[in-house]
């Protein structure tokens, strides 16, 4: 990079490299006339630094034999060691550093969409500087808490009395960090300079360790700020967009800021200023890109209209010449801001990753120390102080960068869905190709990965939890030496997975319970509910055909299902287990991890939602996303929402009223229409219905056209009239928000259930956790051979081919 040009990210994060230059870090660009001692004052550095690292590790080897203090000496030489290595790793990989700040140095930005850049790069430009000034403040007062601690309390250590063999104090100098000298630095001069070179190490170590995650994180900020600015201008690129195919009047409002408070046009009429004052190279590659883009006579419509007077044509669109280039020029603008965006990404986890990788490792192994330590803790006093402080500290360096790496995979896999949300299906021809290449393009979520080994999220934070929980409760909570500090540990932990907890199944609250158990006719008595499954035992022991391994669980959700009647549990449980058997196409081989099953949840999105109605019932929402798929596909969805259906039925533990299904039939169209196979459906809405114990309460089509009523009236024989009453069209979401609650939606929806391509990647993982249990049911289905009497036949379950013979059982 060339002195004095400082642009893009380099000049956004100029505090942040300041502070990196000035702290003694190994900076690439040294150039000028001091070069020479830039270089000196930054290797002072590191020689001082890893000095103290060499007299902290004699110390450690010299009290080796006493396991307290070989923990608490470890846990210190653990807590700057990533500090080390994050010093070292930037002298040597700074030239990486430099390469991705210079990614986003080039000029890329579009007339149109420069007030929502602008906007988008303030906003990301203000949360960089906060984190940067929140991080520096934090790190100087924890070097000063460091220190001030150091003052209070006793300073000795106990020792062995060799000539009576009895257990001594020994006094110890108040210095912040155990370390040996090879000076005595219990008193004296020595003794101020131990302190200096302390309370330096303290704070530069610090500082150089929360430089380099401040950078990384600020990277990430930004480019997830991007993200939302090619989300927002999605729409009105389709908008735009619309104007290429269809005259519009006022055509020319389209082209203005999109600022609410802005008046100004971006672009004029070509009347009043001439085509070559306008400059758009900046949103492509190079000149050259511009040039073969706006010199080939094919990227302009053809003008059959005559001149108007001025040597100009009309174009038939309404537009001018400008305006029209204006506008194809936007969709090749957002797919290079977007490639940007990618390549920054990518050099993010390429520049920092074995940084993070390491940092991981060794944060990991110190948490599992300060549990140990932790159960030394005696009351609140200095040693409580130090190893909170330890554990605070450590999990605020993992908890920060995991925090803004989750939200890059948040932002970057709702592209596609502020892509399908565009209102696509009024741009362009062009326009539609566009979106449904954004759409193929945007289906793996952009993350950081720590050296390929783990991705950067709320989940890595989650299975940091999980380790410290795991040692920390059983060997604190339970010995009730820290009950406060391992809850309110516990308490942190949850507030901060929110994200992740929201995704899972919630409960019906207690009054939620009590109306649900009404409903249900659940008997209040625990012991009843054991006497059924009980007595249901007790009957699948008299049936030879059939497994008798169920779990309670299980059992439970039927008895629920069936409103506890026994006999109805019954003929579910049999049919249940005689479906595995007679429809294999939908039993076998439910292996999420294989790729043909693994693709299906790209192709249709069909999560249930974590909330619950007020009136105790759980949503269902279902919605194409490719259009292209094949009628294969359509059998593993099928077979995907079964599997769907056995997790449930042992994940909703407490019981709902019912089930609310949603369809959006906005992708409908009639070539899918004509990939359903009669038999395929039929088979499997009499596994629905008859198989499983769902109460199917309501059901809501969105986005209707005229081809849903097709579809209803092709797969009306198939569903019972019961549920046939009960389902309603909308011809839009707006009137759906009516009789479902809005905020229990997804995002995209209105919703606060959190994006739909989350909640749909949480059941798969839901799924890829279950694989075992998937593969132990592969020969848990009914054996007709021992059944008692005629055994079962496909036209007894099915009908005749082209019949349908409707199974009255409830």
């Amino acid at each position: 990079m060339q002195p004095g040009k400082y642009t893009g990210l380099v000049a956004d994060l100029m505090p942040n490299i300041r502070a990196m230059r000035y702290s003694g870090l190994f900076m690439h660009n040294f150039t000028g006339g001091s070069i020479f001692f830039k270089r000196i004052y930054s290797s002072v550095h590191l020689v001082l630094i890893v000095m103290h690292v060499g007299f902290i590790l004699v110390n450690l080897a010299l009290n080796a034999e006493e396991v307290n203090e070989l923990s608490g000496n470890t846990i210190t030489t653990l807590f700057f060691t990533h500090c080390i290595v994050k010093f070292v790793y930037l002298a040597v990989n700074q030239k990486n550093f430099y390469r991705t700040l210079n990614i986003w140095n080039q000029a890329n930005t579009h007339p149109l969409f420069a007030e929502s850049d602008a906007r988008y790069h303030s906003i990301a430009l203000a949360k960089m500087r906060k984190l940067f000034f929140l991080v520096m403040l934090t790190t100087f007062a924890s070097a000063t808490a460091w220190t001030t601690i150091t003052f209070f309390g006793e300073s000795v250590k106990f020792a062995v009395d060799k000539e009576t063999n009895s257990s001594i104090t020994v006094e110890i100098p108040r210095l912040p960090i155990k370390a040996f000298y090879p000076w005595d630095a219990s008193h004296g001069m020595f003794y101020m300079i131990s302190f200096a070179l302390q309370v330096y190490y303290v704070l530069f170590s610090m500082v150089h360790s929360n430089l380099c995650d401040v950078m990384f994180c600020s990277w990430l900020i930004f480019a997830c700020e991007q993200l939302q600015h090619l989300k927002g201008i999605m729409k009105p690129l389709m908008e735009l967009s619309a104007s290429l195919d269809t005259y519009r009047p006022n055509s020319a409002a389209l082209f203005r800021s999109l600022s609410a408070n802005s008046k100004s046009e971006l672009i004029h009429n070509e009347e009043k200023e001439p085509v070559t004052d306008m400059d758009m190279t900046g949103i492509y590659s190079s000149k050259a890109d511009w040039g073969a883009q706006f010199r080939a006579p094919s990227t302009l419509q053809s003008f059959n209209a005559g001149g108007n007077g001025n040597g100009m044509a009309n174009n038939p669109n309404g537009l001018t010449k400008k305006q029209e280039m204006m506008v194809r020029s936007a969709i090749k603008y957002w797919v290079e801001r977007h490639k940007h965006v990618v390549r920054l990404v990518a050099a993010i986890g390429d520049t920092y990753g074995a940084a993070l990788l390491l940092h991981m490792l060794v944060s990991t192994i110190m948490l599992t120390l300060l549990a140990y330590q932790a159960t030394k803790i005696n009351g609140v006093n200095v040693y409580a102080f130090t190893v909170v402080g330890y554990l605070g500290y450590a999990l605020a360096q993992v908890f920060h960068f995991c925090i803004f790496g989750n939200r890059l995979i948040e932002e970057s896999s709702s592209v596609m869905e502020a892509a399908y949300s565009c209102h696509w299906y009024d741009g362009s021809e062009e326009a539609k190709t566009f979106v449904q290449i954004v759409c193929q393009q945007c289906q793996k979520a952009m993350s950081i990965s720590g050296a390929k080994f783990f991705t950067v999220s709320l989940d890595l934070f989650a299975s940091v939890r999980r380790i410290l929980l795991l040692s920390f409760g059983s060997k604190c909570i339970i010995l009730c030496k820290l009950q406060v500090l391992g809850a309110v540990v516990t308490y942190f932990m949850v507030l901060v997975q929110l994200n992740i907890i929201k995704m899972m199944l919630l409960h019906p609250t207690p009054a939620q319970r009590v109306s649900i158990r009404e409903e249900l006719r659940e008997p209040e008595d625990p012991a009843d509910i054991e006497r059924d499954i009980k007595l249901i035992r007790e009957w699948l022991e008299t049936q030879p055909h059939l497994p008798k391994d169920m779990d309670d669980m299980r059992l439970t959700t039927f008895l629920r299902g069936c409103k506890f009647s026994l006999e109805k549990v019954k003929k579910k449980l049999d049919m249940y287990y005689t479906m595995r058997n007679a429809v294999p196409e939908f039993f076998s081989n439910r292996d999420i991890n294989r790729e043909e099953l693994n693709i299906v949840l790209d192709y249709v999105h069909c999560p249930t939602l974590p909330g619950i109605t007020p009136n105790g019932r759980r949503i269902t929402f279902i919605r194409g996303i490719d259009c292209d798929f094949q009628p294969h596909h359509i059998l593993d969805a099928m077979k995907v929402a079964l599997m769907i259906g056995d997790i449930r039925l042992a994940e909703e533990s407490v019981g709902i009223a019912g089930d609310i299904f949603i369809l959006d039939a906005a992708v409908a169209s009639a070539s899918h229409f004509a990939k359903f196979s009669p038999t395929v459906v039929k088979k499997f809405l009499i596994a629905v219905q008859e198989a499983y114990p769902v109460k199917v309460k309501e059901v809501h089509v969105i986005n209707i056209s005229p081809l849903v009523d097709t579809i209803f009236n092709f797969v009306k024989p198939f569903v019972k009239e019961k549920i046939r009453s009960r389902i309603t069209f909308h011809n839009d979401v707006e009137s759906l928000y009516k009789v479902v609650p809005r905020e229990l939606l997804p995002n995209e929806y209105g919703g606060k259930a959190g994006p739909i391509v989350e909640l749909n990647q949480w059941w798969k993982k839901k799924l890829a956790d279950n694989t075992e249990w998937f593969k132990q049911q592969e020969d848990k289905k009914a054996n007709e051979s021992l059944r008692p009497g005629a055994p079962k036949t496909t036209d007894d379950l099915f009908g005749m081919e082209g019949t349908f013979r409707q199974l009255n059982i409830d």
